[in-house]
């Protein structure tokens, strides 16, 4: 009897060891499915639409997250190659900060264009966070060593051919990220509750209590007048819109408050 239990507990052991071996390897099918499934959706919608390279080679969809988007540089200032990269339409990080503040159920949404004889012109819009394939880009080197123009993409929600500016795409879904990290690619949503025990500070160093559940815009400006007074507990930078949309008000937060959703 006793030797049957032992047999028992051996195998019952066995089972257990094998089911912890497969657990990682169904979990990275399951991150693989994920990518596959937007690599064919791109492969698809190329074969549908006919598009193939600027000298008729096949476009071969492709990940590169290591690229920074935004029409920022390669190494040695080279033009950035986004041909058959996948990626996303992102709001840009602007100025205007009160103009993508919307909280409401409506998307922020992005310009798309076609070219009027030398002229680029507005044909319509698309949802932030729209995945992307691109398949042409129409660029040139700035002042400031980024690259400016616009990429040809298609729009994997509705297979549709469209251009858009190349600082409107972005190679990584950052809105995925953790807050501190995600605010480094572009503006996000969060909402804030109070776990560090830490208050928001403004830029004059005043504390004061907010309530859970407001959301806040966060934005990375890379201005000296708006660094925090306060960078070991509070140093990120969003925007809080007490009296509507119109007007709002900078303060700084700890990581930890901050849980994006947007």
């Amino acid at each position: 009897m006793s030797g049957q239990r032992t047999a028992f507990f051996r195998r019952s052991a066995g089972l257990l060891l094998a089911l912890l071996f497969l657990c990682p390897a169904f979990s990275a099918r399951g991150e693989a499915a994920g990518t596959d499934m937007d690599l064919l959706l791109a492969r698809n919608a190329l074969l549908a639409l006919g598009i193939r390279g600027a000298d008729g080679e096949e476009i071969l969809p492709r990940r590169a997250e290591e690229m920074a988007g935004r029409g920022l540089p390669e190494q040695g200032n080279a033009e950035p190659d986004y041909v058959g990269v996948l990626g996303y339409a992102a709001l840009p990080v602007s100025e205007k900060i009160g103009t993508f503040s919307a909280f409401g159920s409506i998307p922020w949404q992005l310009p798309f264009h076609e070219k009027d004889g030398e002229e680029w012109r507005i044909a319509g819009t698309m949802p932030h966070k729209t995945p992307v394939l691109v398949v042409a880009q129409a660029l040139q080197p700035a002042r400031d060593q980024r690259w400016r123009g616009y990429l040809q993409v298609i729009r994997l929600d509705r297979n549709e051919a469209v251009w858009m500016n190349v600082n409107q795409f972005v190679t990584v879904p950052y809105w995925t990220f953790e807050a501190e990290e995600a605010v480094r690619y572009g503006n996000c949503i969060a909402v804030y509750r109070n776990l560090s025990r830490f208050e928001p500070v403004d830029l004059e160093a005043h504390r004061g209590a907010m309530p859970d559940g407001l959301r806040v815009l966060m934005c990375d400006r890379r201005d000296s007048r708006y660094n925090s007074p306060d960078h070991l507990f509070n140093p990120l930078m969003g925007v809080v819109f007490f009296g509507g949309e119109e007007t709002g008000h900078f303060l700084f937060f700890n990581p930890l408050d901050l849980t994006i959703v947007y």
